[in-house]
């Protein structure tokens, strides 16, 4: 399933976004927030054949519609699989030079209006490392608020857990 913003096509992962995501999956910067850091070659490749589509869920590359560039990737994942689709979390990751230009507002409201649109679901959240003050910001921006604390497993920091339901 392809979606559309105003500057971005968001649209299944392929095979060949392998490169393009390995840039943004061995960069310490882009890594600095994500539980896993930056991974080496050939990382990408790996995830990628990892991944799945259900019911309009999964991932998307981001894709700049003027240069047709992979700038990053964004997910809509089922929280509680089997619950018929009603809660979503929302992930995003961007290179680092398309920070800073409101690329992943973007492709976020883009997927909110996906989930609670074409989708139907009834709640979608996002969690971040509680040290991550620009995703902070964003999330809120895009009416997401905060929702309590997360703790995953192997995580000695509980990550910033946020929330918005359909309105």
């Amino acid at each position: 399933m392809m979606l559309r913003s105003h500057r971005l096509s968001l649209r299944p992962v392929l095979a060949s976004d392998a490169d393009a995501l390995q840039a943004v999956f061995g960069d310490p910067q882009a890594m600095r927030y994500s539980r896993i850091g930056a991974q080496p070659a050939p990382y990408a490749a790996s995830w990628i054949s990892h991944l799945t589509h259900e019911r309009g869920l999964g991932t998307w590359a981001l894709v700049e519609r003027a240069g047709e560039q992979v700038i990053g990737y964004a997910s809509l994942t089922a929280v509680r699989p089997g619950d018929g689709g009603r809660e979503a979390e929302l992930m995003l990751r961007l290179a680092p030079s398309w920070w800073r230009r409101g690329y992943g507002r973007e492709a976020a409201q883009a997927l909110l209006d996906h989930g609670f649109g074409s989708l139907g679901l009834r709640r979608i959240v996002a969690s971040i490392d509680p040290d991550h003050n620009a995703a902070d910001a964003w999330l809120r921006q895009l009416g997401l608020q905060p929702a309590g604390e997360l703790m995953l497993a192997g995580d000695p920091r509980p990550e910033r857990l946020y929330a918005i339901e359909r309105g």
